[in-house]
């Protein structure tokens, strides 16, 4: 977290086609090794190359952050700061979500989405169900009854708009259980 700020679009160009960035306080020193992950449960960064050059990110602004990765999971971001250079706009985001660390910690590239509208589903309020400590909905299928577990993005005591974790399961127009 001490240098993440430090890269340029072009570094993490670098990084994303598979090359490590060089570390010069490392380099003189012998019989020194490497270590790449120092995880603290604690605030994490993205380094986002983005396709839209016309975007002017505002530091300290919130997002909603969907890593096409995951069964689309939804993370809040906020922008630290932005660098353009080369014709290419690196975003650096910071993220609070430790839950979502343990997937993130393996994984080199991926697909995302930023922005302030999410695609979700409106349930009433009374169809969210804590299981496990976690939010979620039962669904009614000829099958039986399922709990599939869901982000609450807004919920005002009536209605609740949420995203599902597994995008496939929860849909529109399928029966939920009230409780």
């Amino acid at each position: 977290m001490s240098t993440f700020a430090d890269f340029s679009p072009a570094q993490v160009r670098d990084m994303y086609n598979g090359k490590a960035p060089a570390d010069e306080a490392a380099a003189g020193m012998r019989n020194a090794t490497d270590i790449y992950r120092l995880v603290r449960k604690e605030q994490w960064a993205v380094l986002m190359l983005c396709n839209e050059k016309d975007w002017i990110p505002t530091e300290g602004r919130t997002y909603h952050l969907v890593i096409e990765s995951f069964d689309n999971s939804v993370l809040t971001a906020t922008v630290y700061n932005a660098t353009r250079s080369g014709g290419e706009l690196l975003v650096r985001l910071l993220v609070d979500d430790t839950d979502f660390l343990d997937k993130a910690l393996y994984l080199r590239s991926c697909q995302v989405r930023l922005g302030e509208n999410v695609n979700s589903l409106m349930v009433p309020s009374r169809a969210i169900y804590v299981q496990n400590g976690r939010k979620g909905v039962v669904i009614s299928t000829e099958g039986g009854e399922y709990w599939t577990g869901v982000e609450v993005i807004s919920d005002d005591g009536k209605t609740a708009y949420v995203v599902p974790d597994n995008a496939g399961v929860l849909y529109e127009g399928m029966p939920v259980r009230l409780f």
